[in-house]
């Protein structure tokens, strides 16, 4: 891979290594290190600027994905200030690289007695240029700890776009297995910050995507409605 960091250019990279790679898991570690190697040869402007530049016109915000084939998928991450995901998993293994800000993971196991309960396993924070490596049957969700917009490159084992119906999505309350869609994700995220209070985040996301804002606003008035009730009692 050349000095001057290109989504083509690491893209084309990314799938030879693959390709010679023996398992899974040789396919992952070479991908991470291919991740390191462009972010201690590049400035953070320069990854940033290409990055921005690959993202297709009108890309959904929840998953602005830069470069999809079978066996990889690119991803650029936007994450808004005190964002806190929906708690999900990718059906192939991932490689999560903060650039700007941290991102905290937090990672679920199910249960070992079968009935779907998820317990939390460990809490991560990944720093700029660090990565954190994910299995392909890893459960996560995501949160951006700070008040300024956070950026990571996500690069996945798969193609994103074929994975829906393989994918899985939880409900924050309940914790139940649900189908899994990016406005699921965008619910569940809204309703898992709407039940931590988190307004800022909320208000972050309205921001970003103004069509969410009747949602937010509606979630901040019942997360409103239900404390009163509660410090009533």
């Amino acid at each position: 891979m050349s000095n001057t960091f290109s989504v083509d250019g690491f893209a084309r990279d990314a799938q030879a290594a693959i390709k010679s790679a023996e398992t899974v898991k040789d396919q992952q570690v070479a991908v991470k290190e291919l991740m390191t190697k462009m972010y201690a040869e590049n400035s953070t402007d320069t990854i940033v600027e290409r990055l921005n530049a690959a993202v297709p016109p009108g890309a959904n915000l929840a998953e602005m994905i830069l470069f999809a084939e079978d066996d990889l998928t690119l991803l650029w991450g936007q994450v808004p200030p005190r964002f806190q995901s929906a708690i999900h998993n990718h059906a192939v293994w991932a490689n999560i690289m903060a650039v700007i800000g941290p991102e905290k993971n937090i990672i679920f196991k199910e249960d070992a007695s079968g009935d779907g309960t998820l317990n939390v396993a460990k809490e991560v924070t990944v720093q700029p240029g660090e990565v954190l490596e994910l299995a392909p049957d890893a459960i996560h969700c995501i949160e951006n700890p700070t008040t300024s917009p956070a950026r990571a490159f996500h690069v996945y084992g798969g193609n994103f776009k074929a994975l829906d119906d393989e994918r899985d999505l939880w409900s924050w309350k309940a914790k139940d297995k649900i189908h899994f869609s990016l406005e699921g994700v965008m619910k569940e995220s809204l309703v898992r910050m709407a039940d931590g209070g988190n307004d800022v985040g909320l208000n972050a996301v309205a921001k970003a995507v103004p069509k969410l804002e009747p949602i937010v606003e509606k979630l901040k008035g019942s997360a409103a409605q239900g404390k009163e009730g509660t410090e009533a009692q």
